[in-house]
């Protein structure tokens, strides 16, 4: 089953929306500690892949949407990117002969973690400016499916969709892993 949330911050923002799905539920350990969140965890260290492609290529059908490029939302070092998403991008590439590549980089890192903010506005202030694009998007880049491990409020999203509308794209969609939630009743 495939969740849809949307990104959304006003003023931030403004009338920005960005539509994030996601096939499973992501649980930090001190609510639940599920299989699937342990998966998600792993992921940003080491090719984990092979277990989300069934997920990952549900979710890419339920968007029904003609991509031009995908990329991929780097990870909070500098210049890294996790080594899950990147041959998840390069496999859909394949699969659907969409162009793939990260024109997204992580240029500074965060003077706070996304944590430790207590507000959306604060969450941005901080990671505004952390990012950039490699290179001008190409004229017939106008749709982007960005991948990333985990949605939990959104900003991450926001700030890379907000640079790519900038550079002329005209819809961002995202596809995550996981989508956070602090209901222990929710199950995967």
């Amino acid at each position: 089953m495939v969740h849809k949330e949307i990104a959304k911050y006003e003023p931030e923002f403004g009338d920005l929306e960005v539509e994030v799905v996601a096939n499973k539920w992501y649980f930090k350990k001190e609510i639940k500690q599920d299989k699937w969140s342990v998966k998600i965890l792993f992921s940003k260290k080491e090719d984990k892949a092979s277990l989300f492609i069934s997920d990952v290529e549900e979710c890419i059908r339920s968007l029904n949407q003609q991509f031009d490029l995908i990329c991929v939302i780097p990870a909070s070092e500098v210049g890294s990117y996790s080594p899950t998403l990147i041959p998840l991008g390069n496999m859909w590439s394949e699969k659907f002969g969409i162009p793939f590549e990260n024109v997204i980089l992580r240029i500074a890192r965060p003077i706070k973690k996304m944590t430790e903010c207590k507000t959306a506005k604060e969450r941005c202030q901080v990671h505004r400016g952390t990012f950039a694009l490699s290179r001008k998007l190409k004229p017939n880049e106008k749709i982007i499916l960005l991948l990333d491990d985990i949605k939990a409020e959104g900003d991450t999203k926001l700030i890379c969709a907000e640079l790519l509308i900038k550079d002329g794209a005209k819809i961002i969609k995202v596809i995550c892993l996981g989508i956070n939630t602090m209901d222990a009743l929710k199950t995967n």
